[in-house]
């Protein structure tokens, strides 16, 4: 599901880099033949036929949430 906005990979490296606390290498590239420049989901359909809302839009919320899961995964696999 969307949130209706966007986030840019660099926008999300860094999130992840600054919730990690690991300073990670990162190789740039040019955009691949055929990939959009944007690439936004809509969630008007989902958020009116469900009754849905997205619980968290904020970017460094969405991360730690996601990375404090995985953490409990890998505690569970040890």
């Amino acid at each position: 599901c969307g949130y209706g906005r966007g986030y840019s990979v660099s926008e999300v490296i860094e999130t992840v880099k600054k919730v990690s606390k690991t300073n990670f290498s990162v190789e740039s590239g040019s955009r691949r033949q055929g990939d959009p420049p944007i690439l936004i989901a809509a969630n008007e359909k989902i958020k009116k036929i469900l009754e849905w809302k997205p619980q968290y839009e904020n970017l460094e919320i969405i991360v730690r949430t996601a990375f404090n899961w995985e953490k409990q995964l890998e505690k569970k696999a040890l």
